[in-house]
């Protein structure tokens, strides 16, 4: 009996530290890793559009969402406002629900319109941290850290230390009655409707992915207001606004009813 739980402890430990572990993932990656992955001949054909398309398409929405003026107004009904605007510029608005993979928790669905290929669907919200700074408290058991290219992280998760922190470096970087970010992604009711890519699922093999992430680094011509609608912070102050932003981009048509479905790994050549 006490062998069995010692068995069963840790082999649940393995499976969530096996995808940390180097050799394991050089013996997979080949097999298993490959199969599921996205593969992009080199890093040049990673972005599906480019970045100064993402964000011409951002353009198109995110100055035209408002803030609530007064703090009894309330979030949600200026969160369905957005998804309003966000029909009526892009053709589409999506919105979280239960996931259609079993298991999969919540997920993020096209409820009105129709997403066409090479248009912007999501934002990966999050902390932004450098390669050189420190975010190993903030990963512990958390599976919304996306990692970028060059080793910057961003921390997507909305609770917790993670959420403390986002709001921290927010409020750091206030400037006086104008806000750096759009902090209403930590709560279930976003002012910016494309602030919800963390929640975007793993394909599978019943539910292909239909979107890939791509990195974009922000244009200095941005307007703060725009800038304030985006879901980021940099962990460490006094650097000036951030200048990534990682975008979740159609790799088809997506209709309405669809979940949205990415694939987590994508792997630079063959």
């Amino acid at each position: 009996m006490v062998v069995d739980k010692i068995t069963k402890f840790l082999s649940s430990k393995w499976k969530n530290y096996k995808f940390r572990f180097v050799p394991w993932v050089a013996i997979n990656l080949h097999h298993k890793m490959k199969d599921n992955a996205r593969i992009v001949p080199s890093a040049a054909a990673d972005p599906l559009i480019s970045s100064s398309k993402v964000l011409t398409q951002l353009s198109k929405v995110v100055p035209f969402l408002v803030r609530p003026k007064k703090p009894e107004d309330s979030i949600a009904t200026y969160s369905e406002k957005s998804r309003k605007i966000m029909f009526l510029k892009l053709g589409f608005s999506i919105e979280r629900g239960p996931s259609l993979i079993p298991g999969g928790g919540t997920g993020v669905f096209v409820n009105r319109g129709r997403v066409r290929k090479g248009q912007v669907v999501a934002l990966y919200p999050g902390t932004i941290y450098r390669s050189f700074e420190p975010i190993l408290l903030a990963s512990i058991n958390n599976p919304f850290i996306f990692r970028c290219l060059d080793g910057t992280h961003i921390d997507g998760k909305d609770w917790g230390l993670s959420r403390l922190v986002f709001k921290s470096c927010a409020g750091r970087d206030r400037m006086g009655p104008r806000e750096v970010a759009d902090i209403s992604w930590l709560t279930k009711n976003p002012i910016n409707p494309l602030n919800v890519g963390q929640y975007v699922n793993n394909h599978t093999k019943d539910y292909p992915s239909n979107v890939a992430y791509q990195e974009v680094e922000l244009s200095e011509g941005l307007s703060h207001e725009t800038r304030s609608m985006m879901p980021y912070v940099n962990y460490s102050g006094g650097r000036g606004l951030p200048n990534r932003i990682v975008a979740l981009v159609a790799t088809r048509n997506i209709e309405q009813g669809e979940e949205i479905l990415s694939s987590y790994l994508t792997l630079v050549g063959k």
